[in-house]
């Protein structure tokens, strides 16, 4: 009876390491988690006042929850720490190795704290931009997950250690204050990260990744409660916070460097434009961030001032819900995605040329139908006035 049981549970083991078996579970397990760490959250931050108050920059008009990040954080945290190995990890022997896995625990708990302080009592913008250049610091150079190839940018391949910790950070910071940036709408910023994350780790998954697809597979099962509640959730609404868009700018980083790392082959002929796919995976935050902070400058103002210029604003100003926007934003993501994978052979300056040009044309779009709805406006007011 003891040896068959022993048996039964060695079998169960056997199959659950099979990377297809862990990626499944970390999806399912990452939703009932962050399902109900959110229902905690929520009732705790009523209880304790903690909340987003409404005010003229806000979207939202009743005071709601904004510690969203915390559930995300400790369902990254739970579930990497009982299905992905790393160097003693992990609570499941024998699994695949994934080294950097605790510099990544690192970064996110690094930048964890540091948007709990900025949700609950409020952080400079320099302060910020500190804890994101430790939390790639630990990324780059205790984790070694660095860009160490500029795949013929500017004619430059191979670059020195040094050069390569300092790209990674710059690569870090850029994308996280992109996805701290587009979290202005319910679900606009989970909806973009999930797109993103299902993106890479099918890649991941195809290529024989296989702990890096079970990062994805936490990361989308962790925003999919997330976005349910966000969007549609009542009682229990609640806002992620710069606690989780911080944390998933920076695991979108980790994503983004890795696909870089085990894509790119230097010294090979005919090699994917990696670097210009990776853009058009993220172009939305990317793509928005450019364009705001290039309004900004042009009008002789901080980039780092708040306004109501991000696309989203733009698409809310012509009348449509927040539902709506974020489902056409996301669909313009996954419009990129199959560009820059259909599109590939065409090399990397064409397929950026080829990004730059459809962002600016749909883009212009809303602009367009906005200064015409204002015109019509001010000639009714024009022709009121006469009467």
């Amino acid at each position: 009876m003891i040896s068959t049981t022993f048996l039964s549970l060695k079998s169960f083991f056997i199959d659950f390491m099979q990377p297809e078996s862990r990626i499944l579970f970390a999806f399912i397990i990452s939703q009932v988690i962050c399902a109900y760490s959110i229902t905690i959250i929520v009732k705790i931050s009523k209880a304790k006042l903690l909340f987003s108050i409404a005010n003229e920059r806000t979207e939202h008009t009743d005071d709601i929850p904004t510690l969203g990040g915390l559930a995300i954080y400790a369902t990254l945290l739970i579930v990497s720490l009982s299905t992905i190995n790393a160097s003693g990890f992990s609570f499941i022997p024998k699994a695949s190795l994934m080294p950097s896995l605790p510099s990544i625990i690192a970064g996110v708990t690094i930048l964890f704290f540091l948007g709990m302080k900025d949700d609950l009592l409020g952080v400079s913008w320099k302060k910020k931009l500190m804890g994101q250049i430790a939390a790639m610091l630990v990324l780059s150079i205790i984790g070694n997950e660095r860009i160490s190839n500029m795949q013929g940018l500017f004619g430059i391949n191979e670059i020195t250690y040094q050069m390569s910790v300092l790209l990674t950070v710059f690569i870090g910071i850029v994308v996280i204050n992109a996805f701290n940036l587009i979290d202005g709408i319910d679900g606009l910023a989970s909806g973009i990260t999930m797109i993103v994350a299902s993106t890479f780790g099918w890649n991941f998954f195809i290529s024989g990744e296989k702990e890096y697809a079970v990062l994805c597979a936490i990361i989308l099962g962790a925003l999919l409660p997330f976005f349910y509640f966000n969007v549609w959730g009542r009682k229990n609404k609640l806002f992620m916070g710069d606690t989780g868009s911080l944390i998933l700018g920076f695991m979108i980083t980790v994503l983004l460097i890795h696909f870089n790392k085990i894509f790119y082959v230097p010294n090979v002929t005919n090699n994917l434009p990696i670097a210009s796919i990776s853009i058009g995976i993220l172009i939305i935050p990317l793509f928005d961030t450019l364009r705001v902070f290039t309004i900004r400058i042009l009008r002789k103002e901080s980039p780092f001032k708040a306004d109501r210029n991000h696309i989203h604003h733009l698409l809310l100003s012509l009348g449509l819900n927040h539902l709506s926007v974020t489902m056409i934003i996301a669909a313009v993501n996954v419009l990129f995605i199959i560009i820059a994978f259909t599109l590939s052979g065409l090399g990397m300056t064409m397929l950026l040329l080829i990004y730059t040009v459809t962002a600016l044309t749909l883009v212009s779009i809303p602009l367009a139908i906005r200064d015409r709805r204002s015109k019509q406006e001010e000639k009714t007011r024009d022709a009121n006035h006469v009467a």
